[in-house]
């Protein structure tokens, strides 16, 4: 068997060591058996005794990469450097959403000096965010959208009329007209609440500090966590788009960094770029 090579270990012998054949990496039969590896790819057993487990760290060379995988996604779970320097990374995604090309990418990417190392730190390149970019507040963007839709809704007004513009396009990826002529709302809601009330409106406004209303996206995120997030969720298909997109700046609006835009119409164009985000489209 070859030293300083990739090797991929499978304890079930199925769908990941597809995933390795596809990226033409060589399985072994045995978790000891990757001792020889430089970049190792694992998908272990539950049965695994932690002795075992440290025994092959022992055994591993100083500045050797192992990735730990799972058909669920490795969640939160914490990337680290053992005492005798072998690097331990977890692969976030599941295994089934990789495949043997986006392995290599991910083998070549992180045998590049100092790139496994920055990843314990939490340092991760935009193309590796996807696979190791560790999520705090996974559901953030979620709530955002939400937000953007009560917000969008409480002013209203008449935009579904207007035939133009981000407002009218937000609403009607809402389906705010459809709603408001449907059996539900009629029979459960005035409309002119949302329109006429003042303190809705108030309680909502992106310039009141002290409402509770945006209060979550000031707690969680701040711009460093909601770039991690956003790389997570885009897959780096547009290299740096978190640097000009709509939401960053939204982001810096309800935290009282900038005050130089017309509110609503950056609440819908928020809304719809998180709509295509979510969505899968390039065109965030």
């Amino acid at each position: 068997m070859n030293t300083n090579s990739v090797l991929g270990y499978d304890h079930a012998r199925k769908e990941f060591s597809k995933k390795l054949r596809e990226a033409n990496i060589e399985i072994v039969d045995t978790l000891k058996d990757l001792r020889f590896a430089t970049v190792a790819l694992v998908h272990p057993s539950g049965d695994i005794k932690k002795t075992e487990w440290n025994e092959l760290l022992k055994e591993c060379d100083t500045d050797s990469i192992i990735i730990r995988t799972s058909s669920q996604g490795r969640h939160q779970k914490t990337h680290r450097i053992t005492t005798n320097g072998v690097i331990v990374l977890q692969l976030q995604i599941s295994y089934y959403e990789i495949n043997g090309l986006q392995l290599k990418e991910i083998i070549e990417e992180i045998r590049k000096p100092g790139i496994a190392k920055a990843i314990v730190k939490g340092e991760i390149s935009p193309r590796l965010a996807k696979y190791f970019s560790i999520i705090k507040n996974t559901n953030v963007i979620y709530a955002l959208t939400i937000l953007c839709q009560g917000y969008l809704a409480i002013r209203s007004d008449c935009q579904v009329q207007k035939k133009d513009g981000p407002i009218h396009d937000a609403l009607e990826k809402m389906q705010w007209s459809r709603f408001l002529n449907s059996d539900i709302s009629k029979e459960f809601l005035n409309p002119d609440i949302f329109n006429e009330n003042e303190i809705l409106r108030n309680s909502t406004d992106l310039d009141n500090q002290n409402t509770d209303y945006w209060k979550p996206v000031r707690e969680w995120m701040n711009e460093k966590d909601a770039a991690t997030e956003w790389s997570f969720l885009d897959g780096n298909r547009i290299v740096g788009a978190w640097k000009t997109c709509k939401t960053r700046y939204l982001i810096k609006v309800i935290n009282g960094i900038k005050t130089d835009i017309e509110h609503t119409p950056l609440v819908a164009e928020v809304f719809l770029e998180l709509q295509q985000l979510l969505n899968g489209e390039n065109n965030v």
